[in-house]
């Protein structure tokens, strides 16, 4: 049975001592347990008024089973999972795990161990910055090692905020009757995690996640809205600017949306499109073009050749170039899913790759230690201001209806709500437009900006541009 310190997390204990006797009783010699239980509260707003204020509280754990078992001299390990929650007693819990035993018979992938430890651990994730660990030697490379100072005692204290404060921050800058927000949901959810598994981990955390969606509408002269969501972290620095910062951003955005013109209506419109030399991209489409890298880089992609990227690699396809990449993996949780310890990572490095991130079983498969997979990540700014990239003539999107980029090809584009041509003279809202491209084409010319935009996936340059490609 597990010794993890839950005073805030009998909930999630009770689940656990019970999923750990049935596993017991029923001799299962492989497993490993994510249980989570989740205090959360929920708001929702129609204009400046709450018309739903709620509470919950729900413990679930995620149950893998593992099996072990050789063919043609081959050792394959097996798996299957399933979701289980307080409802269950320990009989459903047992027929459910011997389904899950049986299920994992059908899996053939190759072996693999699951992580191991040997200690029991319980962190807030504010000590993510501050954890020490070596999580071993890559075979293929001494650069896949990690190591961070012993300072596992250091906890920073950070503001907590109530659903309502969240709510102020958000209206704070609402105060026009022409544009304004329509609707807002708020959550603000506490996580108690413990992770468990039969190789010796018994790792666990908490943390808080403000996150929710609000809807900016303008009346005149046309009747539209723009929907914007929005997630942080309690780690996250200034979360009350950020957030205004971000509704004053949309409620400008509705208003020149409501102006906007389709982009083919223009009087400079032809048969070959516009004439511009810049194309800038402005908020979570930065984020979305960059996530590319973290893909591209992890396991479960490399080892199957869908990405041929090396530690040492350069990310440019030609050495002649003005571009210079920098992204840090930040994680905002201290384990992974697995139970492996995450760490503050220097992905790339003015364009070199110095690491292949990844889950135990594709790590395993590639020889390279196993770092947890990456969602969260620091990118540099550069130092070009917005203003000085705005001098010539440009199309920036502002607002996509759905940005796609495609981490196999590196294509990416999507239809914009909202974007500003500039002919040189004059600065036009427009609508109804797209773009395409791919990022193996245009990495080498691109510029970032040195303003920054912050949320929980990314804190790096607000915009960036690169060449109009015709």
């Amino acid at each position: 049975m597990s010794n993890i310190n839950t005073t805030n997390n009998a909930d999630g204990q009770l689940l656990i001592n019970r999923i750990l006797k049935c596993i017991s009783v029923n001799d299962i010699q492989n497993y490993s347990l994510h249980c989570t239980t989740t205090k959360s509260e929920e708001l929702f707003f129609i204009r400046q008024e709450c018309t739903l204020n709620r509470n919950k509280l729900t413990t679930k754990c995620e149950i893998t089973i593992y099996h072990d078992f050789e063919s043609n001299d081959v050792n394959y390990r097996g798996s299957s999972s399933f979701i289980a929650d307080l409802n269950m007693d320990e009989e459903e819990l047992g027929a459910k795990i011997m389904s899950a035993y049986r299920s994992s018979l059908y899996v053939k992938n190759s072996y693999y161990p699951l992580p191991s430890g040997n200690r029991m651990e319980t962190e807030n994730s504010e000590t993510i910055q501050n954890n020490s660990g070596q999580i071993g030697s890559n075979k293929n490379s001494d650069k896949n090692t990690f190591e961070n100072s012993d300072n596992d005692d250091i906890v920073t204290e950070h503001k907590l905020y109530t659903g309502n404060e969240i709510a102020d921050f958000v209206f704070k800058n609402d105060v026009d009757t022409d544009v304004f927000i329509n609707s807002l949901e708020i959550f603000v959810t506490e996580n108690f995690v413990h992770i468990i598994n039969s190789n010796g981990i018994d790792v666990g955390y908490h943390n808080t996640i403000y996150s929710g969606e609000f809807v900016v509408q303008a009346k005149t002269p046309n009747d539209v809205e723009l929907y914007q969501d929005f997630k942080y972290s309690y780690l996250d620095d200034d979360i009350a600017s950020s957030l205004s910062e971000l509704v004053c951003k949309n409620l400008k955005a509705v208003k020149d949306r409501a102006i906007a013109v389709p982009i083919n209506g223009l009087p400079q419109w032809n048969a070959t499109g516009l004439s511009f030399k810049n194309v800038i991209l402005e908020g979570n489409s930065v984020y979305e073009l960059f996530h590319y890298y973290l893909r591209r880089t992890d396991a479960s992609m490399v080892y199957p050749g869908y990405s041929h990227f090396k530690i040492g690699d350069s990310i440019l396809k030609h050495t002649e170039t003005s571009s210079t990449v920098t992204i840090t993996l930040n994680p905002k949780v201290p384990y992974s899913p697995e139970g492996i310890k995450l760490l503050n990572l220097p992905l790339i490095s003015d364009n070199t790759i110095n690491y292949i991130t990844g889950d135990a079983r594709f790590s395993y498969y590639l020889g390279v230690p196993a770092t947890g997979t990456y969602e969260c990540f620091v990118m540099e700014c550069g130092d070009t201001s917005i203003s000085e990239i705005q001098k010539e003539p440009y199309l920036k999107i502002v607002s996509f209806s759905d940005f796609q980029m495609d981490e196999f090809t590196g294509q990416f584009g999507g239809e914009y709500r909202l974007a500003y041509y500039f002919d040189g003279k004059n600065t036009i809202p427009v609508t109804n437009g797209s773009i395409s491209g791919n990022i193996n084409d245009i990495i080498g010319n691109i510029l970032f900006s040195s303003e920054k935009q912050s949320s929980y996936y990314f804190d790096g340059p607000l915009a960036i541009s690169y060449s109009n490609i015709q």
